[in-house]
Order: structure tokens, then sequence, then C-alpha cells
């Protein structure tokens, strides 16, 4: 699976707006926010711990709360690796 696919099959759980889905509940505004800070708390606290499993774990779940805002937003991924690529 690639980072499109990804991005889609997120996307069609936001805009669906099915209040059953989590990507969609998560995808309002408030809570959004409290969640990617959540989530960044937890990857922080890997880091230290040293434990591979858990800090991917983490990694990804905060990979797939910081990307709701940007599929929200209709931002494309291809802008998003751009910025990267030109950063590094």
């Amino acid at each position: 699976m690639n980072i499109n696919k990804i991005y889609k099959r997120i996307s069609k759980k936001i805009f669906k707006k099915d209040n059953k889905s989590y990507s969609y509940y998560i995808s309002k505004k408030k809570n959004i926010k409290r969640k990617i800070m959540e989530e960044s708390f937890e990857y922080v606290c890997e880091i230290k711990k040293n434990n591979e499993k858990k800090l991917v774990e983490e990694f990804c779940d905060l990979l797939y709360h910081m990307s709701i805002p940007i599929i929200k937003y209709k931002i494309k991924i291809k802008k998003i690796l751009k910025e990267i690529y030109n950063r590094f």
C-alpha cells in the first residue's frame, strides 16, 4: 500500500460523513487538534523507551491523525511530498 492509497481511503471516510466512521468523527476541528496533541505526546514518550514496535505504532498513529486536516482541506499529497523534498 502506498501513501496515495492511504490518503484516498481516509478521504472517502471523511467525506462520506458517516457518523460511525472514526475518521469522520475525528476530522471535526476540536477533536482533531486534541488528538494530534495526544498522539504527539505518546510518540515522544516512546522515543525515550527505545521500543521499536511501540515507536512504529505511535508514529503511524501520529501520521494518521496529522493527515486528517490535510485531507479535510484537500491538500494534495504531491504538495506535501514536494515540500519535504525541498527541505531535505
